[in-house]
C-alpha cells in the first residue's frame, strides 16, 4: 500500500493560499504523531514537522529514547490555518484515514485537545482491528 500524498489537493479553501502537507516518515511504524495542522515554517519549506514546535517535539522524543526516523509524523488538517475548523477537518479526513491504514501504527498519539476531539476514537479502535 502507498501514503497518499497531499501536494494537488483542493478539498478545501486552504489550499488556495497555502501548500498541502504530506506526512512524513515510514510507512510501517509503530507510532504515529498526529498535530493540528502545519506552522508558518512548514508551509514555506513545503515540508511538515520543520519548525520550531516540531524541534521541541524531537527533543521531547529523543529525551525518551525514540528514534524520530522510526515515527510517523501528520496533521490533522494538511494546510497552515490559524484555527482547523470543522470544514477543514472535514475536507482532510480521508487523507488521515489512508495514511492511518497505509501505517498501521500500534500506537497514535494527538498533539493537542482539537485533535483528540475531532475524533471518535471508537471508530480508530475498530478502524483499525478491521471491524
Amino acid at each position: 500500500m502507498q501514503l497518499p500524498t497531499v501536494d494537488d489537493c483542493h478539498r478545501c479553501e486552504l489550499s488556495e493560499k497555502n501548500n498541502p502537507i504530506s506526512g512524513k516518515g515510514p510507512i510501517y511504524s509503530s507510532l504515529l504523531i498526529i498535530d493540528e495542522h502545519p506552522g508558518y515554517d512548514e508551509n514555506l519549506l513545503k515540508e511538515g514537522f520543520t519548525g520550531l514546535t516540531s524541534e521541541y517535539l524531537r527533543k521531547l522524543l529523543r529525551e525518551v529514547r525514540i528514534d524520530e526516523e522510526l515515527v510517523y509524523f501528520t496533521y490533522l488538517v494538511k494546510c497552515k490555518c490559524s484555527k482547523a475548523s470543522a470544514v477543514n477537518i472535514k475536507a482532510c479526513n480521508n487523507w488521515l484515514l489512508e495514511e492511518i491504514e497505509c501505517v498501521s501504527p500500534k500506537v497514535i498519539v494527538t498533539l493537542g485537545q482539537k485533535v483528540f476531539s475531532a475524533y471518535n476514537f471508537r471508530h480508530f479502535y475498530s478502524f483499525l482491528d478491521g471491524n
